[in-house]
């Protein structure tokens, strides 16, 4: 009998929980509110209630704010939730939520704190949500740190390609989830002595060492290492005895790497 009561008393727990991860939180504060009474002795189930209780004013504190606000405001709830004793389920559910009001109020294409609402169904585990918002964002404006996290929500290293071709510094390379790719700056400096501006680098040197497909990504020209890393790509793709001359004369390490590359074929 009482492992009867155990399992029911589990069983009822996880439904609540479930209630919690989901933000039904007055589903769950009923299901609690009944287990408490079943179990009136028991301090962690009361505790428990008492965490959703407080979630719950603080989420209401929050749902007032103008539509314009909510994302900033559920995204400043996430970052301090799991200090509530309330768990990762539950940040997941409101960086989920962010990517929602996000996109509702500002457009897929539409920033908080620099990133689009993809980052955010992205930050919540829902890779689904993030590829479909993600693709939408990139079909209203091709911009590298959305195709950045196309490769991440996809995976796919064409994406990266094009990302670090079109402007390496929107990538923000090191936070991509390809360790491979989030390793091409160290390549570019240490392996290839191009020291001056790594990150400018990285796309034509993953393309040189087989990390990124080759791509064909218009480059606009611009100054200073950019503009070389730029150079380079283009006369990578295009690839005539000119262009190989043209190549070893702005980096002839990541030039060396791609004939040794050719041989290897």
């Amino acid at each position: 009998m009482q492992l009867d009561l155990f399992d029911d008393r589990h069983q009822l727990l996880v439904r609540a929980r479930k209630s919690v991860a989901e933000l039904r939180l007055g589903d769950a504060r009923h299901e609690l509110i009944g287990l408490c009474n079943r179990y009136p002795a028991d301090p962690g189930l009361a505790a428990e209630l008492a965490r959703v209780q407080r979630l719950m004013v603080r989420m209401t504190d929050v749902e007032l704010a103008a539509e314009a606000d909510l994302p900033a405001a559920l995204l400043e709830l996430a970052a301090h939730v799991d200090g509530a004793g309330l768990g990762l389920d539950v940040r997941l559910a409101l960086l989920r939520r962010v990517g929602e009001t996000l996109s509702n109020a500002r457009g897929d294409a539409g920033l908080l704190n620099g990133q689009p609402p993809g980052y955010y169904f992205l930050l919540g585990s829902d890779i689904a949500a993030a590829r479909a918002s993600l693709e939408a964002a990139v079909a209203l404006e091709r911009r590298a740190r959305f195709l950045a996290l196309l490769g991440d929500a996809e995976p796919s290293r064409t994406r990266y390609a094009e990302a670090l071709l079109l402007d390496p510094y929107d990538v923000a390379i090191d936070r991509v989830a390809d360790d491979e790719v989030r390793s091409l700056p160290d390549v570019a400096r240490f392996e290839m002595g191009l020291e001056a501006d790594p990150i400018a680098w990285a796309g034509p040197t993953g393309i040189v060492t087989g990390v990124l497909p080759g791509v064909a990504v218009p480059v606009a020209a611009a100054d200073g290492e950019l503009g070389r890393a730029r150079a380079f790509a283009t006369a990578l793709a295009r690839g005539s005895v000119a262009d190989r001359k043209e190549m070893k004369r702005l980096a002839p390490e990541l030039f060396a790497a791609y004939l040794e590359g050719l041989s290897r074929r």
